[in-house]
């Protein structure tokens, strides 16, 4: 059985990361990329928290996330989020602790001004994003330096005395293509906004190649993932693919369908500033399954004065 899709990326880069200071904490952006966190999530009006099961999230007034917890009986995780007066995202701090047992790791982040949108991983993009100026992320006991020449990102990981360099190339703010040994991104379309129209990305290997291709459908305010095709290629052997996601008038998750898996979203209710607070899904396995008993999920939104 496939997990289904959560209503929050747990790859939360493309959540936190922001470069400016929204007026208005919901809509004033030239750029998706210069958004705020409540945008990246599809959240309305000044919310101040949201709790769903055992996971809450805070924001502060402005609309960037400045905490994410979860906690189970043995276990928890949380991460606090520092911002500088501008918005962008200056270090995180994140504890698990497991077993009475704690570890605590920090990331901080620097900045330049060339105006570049920099990619914050070179896989699974639409989930990690893309960061205006970013000039490095420096762990505990690594870092990631992003340098310019030219057309080429220069993204540089050092792990403690190891070094290897990858090559983004770029047409403009934007990036176009990257590749290595095993993974590659290509045929990256824009929207006049900074979302993603278009994209590819894969891993390679001795005989063998997968290469996925999302689409996303066309909206000023959220980036809405439309569809996945993946093309498995083994020796001459080619398998195809495709993931078709639907929405409703309030753009939040109508069906997931992937070959003979389909997901459905239904019954949803919504507060006053538009955002849902309960839904239920099911799910089946093809024509021969029956569908699942509907599922509830709830969520606690509370909002700024």
């Amino acid at each position: 059985m496939k997990t289904k899709l959560l209503w929050v990326l747990f790859i939360v880069a493309a959540i936190v990361f922001s470069g400016c200071d929204p007026t208005d904490v919901n809509t004033d952006f030239k750029n998706y990329w210069s958004s705020n966190s409540l945008v990246r999530l599809k959240l309305r009006g000044k919310v101040k928290s949201v709790q769903t099961g055992d996971r809450r999230i805070d924001f502060n007034e402005k609309g960037f996330m400045t905490s994410d917890s979860y906690t189970s009986d043995n276990y928890s995780n949380s991460t606090v989020y520092n911002y500088a007066s501008d918005g962008k995202l200056m270090s995180k701090i994140t504890t698990n602790v497991s077993n009475s047992v704690s570890s605590t790791n920090t990331t901080t982040f620097t900045y330049d001004t060339h105006g570049k949108y920099v990619i914050n991983s070179t896989f699974h993009l639409h989930e990690t994003g893309l960061t205006p100026n970013l000039r490095s992320m420096i762990g505990d006991n690594w870092r990631t330096d992003y340098v310019f020449q030219g057309n080429d990102l220069l993204v540089i990981n050092t792990y403690d005395t190891e070094k290897d360099t990858l090559i983004v190339k770029y047409d403009g703010k934007y990036p176009v293509s990257s590749s290595t040994s095993w993974s590659f991104m290509k045929d990256m379309e824009f929207a006049s906004n900074g979302m993603f129209s278009k994209y590819s990305e894969g891993f390679m290997g001795q005989g063998y190649r997968t290469t996925r291709i999302h689409t996303f459908e066309k909206d000023d305010e959220y980036l809405l993932l439309k569809s996945v095709r993946e093309e498995n290629l083994n020796d001459e052997d080619l398998t195809i693919s495709v993931r078709t996601l639907s929405y409703n008038d309030t753009k939040d998750i109508l069906t997931e369908i992937e070959d003979n898996y389909q997901q459905e979203y239904f019954d949803y209710l919504y507060d006053e500033k538009n955002n849902w607070t309960s839904r239920k899904y099911r799910y089946n396995n093809g024509p021969e399954s029956e569908w699942t008993d509907p599922i509830v999920e709830t969520r606690i939104i509370t909002y700024w004065n």
